[in-house]
This record gives C-alpha cells, sequence and structure tokens, in this order.
C-alpha cells in the first residue's frame, strides 16, 4: 500500500527555522497564506526553565504549539510523543491515511538527505509527505537547503527518530545537539479556514500584540519589551560574573534568539503586505523598523555564537551584546510607535487583498 500526499509545495524564509518552514508548507497546501497566520503574532516571551538545544525550539506561553504559533488563528498543531520508532512511524502513517502531513523529529546525522549525514548530530525537522509499505520506505519534503522530495527507508528514519543526539566533542552541531530525538512528532489537525482579514481585524491584531509588548511577566517567566531587555541585561551580568558559565549563556542566545528573529522577520512581512494591500504608508513605515529589529536579532545570535564556542574571546562577545541592548530597546519602543501610528490610520475595509507572497520556492 502507498499513500502520497499531492499538491505540497515548497516554502523557505531566510530568517526562520524548520519549524516555520514546514508548518509554512502544510498551510499553503491548506490555502492559507503562510504570513497571514505565522505572521500577525509579535511579542516577546521567555521562559529560562524551558529552552532546549533543537534547532526547532520555539517558546511555549501556552502549551499548545498551535496557539503558540499563530494565537489569532485556528492552527490545530501539537507536538506527540511515542514509545518507540515503531509506534512513532505507525502515528505517522496513521495520520497520512488521515490525509494530514506530519512533521517528524529527526538527527540529521542519519538522514541521507542532510550535508550533516554521518558528520554531525543535530536535532530538525522535516515534513512527512507519504509512505509505502511494500517498500518501507516514508516520502520527505525538506523545505530546508537543500531541498529534498523523496524517500528514506524506514529503517534509516528509525535510526534518526531514536538518536541520543548526543553532544560528542567530534560529531556534534555546536547548538542543536544535546537534547534526545525521544520519538517526537507534531500532529497538525486539518486546518479550519478563517474569514480573510479586514481592516478591523487587523487592527484587532495589532493592539493585541502591542499589549503584550506592554505586559510583564510572571513566576520567573519574562514577556514584552521589559522582559526583552531583563534577558539581555542578565546574560550579560552573569556571563561578565561567571567564567564558566558564560560559553553556556552565549550559546543558548543563539537558540532563544533564532525563534525571536523568525517571528520578528515574518511579523514585518505581515505588516508589509498588510501595508502594501491597503495602500497605507504607516504601516510601511512600521514594517521598516520591525525589519531592522530582525536584522539586530542576527547581530546577537552571532556575537553569542562566536563567543561561546572560541572564535572571538568571550569578552568581547559579551561586550558587543551590551553594546547593542540600548539601542535594540529603542528601536523596539520606536517600532512600537510606528504601529500606535498606523493603527490609528487603519480603516474598517473589506477583506485585506494580499499581494503575492514572498519566501515561496516554486
Amino acid at each position: 500500500m502507498a499513500i502520497e500526499t499531492g499538491g505540497l509545495t515548497y516554502w523557505f524564509h531566510e530568517s526562520v527555522s524548520c519549524l516555520h518552514d514546514c508548518m509554512a508548507m502544510i498551510l499553503q497546501w491548506r490555502g492559507q497564506e503562510p504570513i497571514a497566520v505565522l505572521g500577525a503574532h509579535w511579542c516577546f516571551f521567555h521562559d529560562p526553565a524551558n529552552v532546549s538545544t533543537e534547532e526547532f525550539y520555539y517558546p511555549s506561553r501556552t502549551g499548545d504549539l498551535g496557539r503558540d504559533l499563530a494565537p489569532y488563528h485556528e492552527l490545530g498543531a501539537r507536538w506527540r510523543l511515542a514509545p518507540d520508532s515503531d509506534a512513532l512511524l505507525g502515528d505517522i502513517c496513521a495520520s497520512l491515511d488521515d490525509g494530514r502531513p506530519a512533521l517528524l523529529v529527526e538527527d540529521n546525522f542519519f538522514m541521507p538527505n542532510r550535508p550533516a549525514f554521518q558528520d554531525v548530530h543535530a536535532a530538525h525537522l522535516v515534513l512527512v509527505t507519504g509512505y509505502d509499505s511494500v517498500a518501507e520506505t516514508l516520502q520527505i519534503m525538506e523545505p530546508t537547503p537543500p531541498l529534498y522530495h523523496g524517500p528514506i527507508s524506514r529503517a534509516q528514519l528509525a535510526q534518526a527518530v531514536g538518536s541520543d543526539n548526543q553532544a560528542r566533542a567530534q560529531s556534534r552541531d555546536f547548538f542543536f545537539a544535546g537534547s534526545k530525538i525521544a520519538f517526537r512528532w507534531i500532529e497538525v489537525d486539518a486546518f479550519v479556514p478563517v474569514p480573510a482579514m479586514d481592516g478591523d481585524g487587523l487592527r484587532a491584531i495589532l493592539e493585541r500584540n502591542l499589549d503584550e509588548l506592554g505586559a510583564t511577566g510572571m513566576s520567573g517567566q519574562l514577556v514584552g519589551i521589559a522582559g526583552l531587555e531583563t534577558y539581555l541585561r542578565d546574560l550579560v551580568a552573569g556571563a561578565r560574573r561567571s567564567a564558566a558559565v558564560a560559553p553556556s549563556l552565549l550559546g543558548e542566545i543563539y537558540t532563544v534568539g533564532w525563534a525571536h528573529l523568525a517571528q520578528t522577520a515574518l511579523h514585518a512581512e505581515f505588516l508589509r503586505q498588510s501595508g502594501v494591500a491597503l495602500a497605507c504608508p504607516a504601516l510601511l513605515e512600521a514594517a521598516r523598523r520591525v525589519d531592522s529589529l530582525a536584522g539586530q536579532w542576527t547581530a546577537f545570535r552571532l556575537f553569542g555564537a562566536h563567543g561561546a564556542h572560541g572564535e572571538i574571546p568571550v569578552a568581547a562577545a559579551v561586550a558587543e551584546i551590551d553594546n547593542r541592548i540600548g539601542h535594540f530597546i529603542a528601536d523596539h519602543h520606536r517600532a512600537v510607535g510606528a504601529i500606535e501610528q498606523a493603527v490609528a490610520q487603519i480603516g474598517s475595509t473589506g477583506p485585506v487583498p494580499w499581494p503575492a507572497q514572498r519566501g515561496s520556492l516554486r
């Protein structure tokens, strides 16, 4: 028996991880605009107790992946855990039988389609689109370059999903090894179509984002612009206080920063496309300011990465991060001001006619 989900097309954005790329492909396949769904929300949330060393790390405020990624849309996406590889691959095939592609956690070391094959261990997500029970293969669609769409043997996948993903000195990714793959996958429901966004809906989304950006956290969790500043200043203080923990703090910002870089970059595109659709210069200005913040996230990540692993001295990396915090926070407040001005100019319109999406590879 063979099942293959047809009609899926590649989607890739240079600022996001495999999580957003794979989720966007499913949304696109379901007839939804990925930027409209994944780019609507913008805030800062950090839970220091729940950071994982995986490419697809995304901070969870609700415990529900769909709500964390797209709180303004009915995105049904949940982490699932199986007891072993047979159960996991059986669950994946059952999802495919039901017409729902699934996202699979694997170790790149065991995936022949990845450049890291038999080289370094790293936790990664791929999209499973079909299976052949006679040939004992599963069909993989990989939006993270180099692009791949083809079969992987069940035996090969069993190794990849059961890997301990150890942070071995000679065969590891610096940032995404260390967490067991642990037979995990993401189950995605049939997407519930939502009405096309109009001016009132757009204004409501932006106002909710502004409320979250101005909020404060509870119980050790950091939220909003105030939480972002606390996170960065605490990182600098901790790295300067202890040479022993400085590399881990610097390395963490590479992972944590990617989740926020992705959200920020997608929101900038959300604002830009909305501004083009509504011919609203204020939205385009807000998009420009938010996009500049995505670029600044890249600098934090790279100084963290190079400082963590010795390419530049720890003290120099910490100083570079410290020197950027004040400007970064001030630019967040400027972006908020620009969004507030845009909100005041958005009228009650019909459905927002979004232009062709950016980021897709056809």
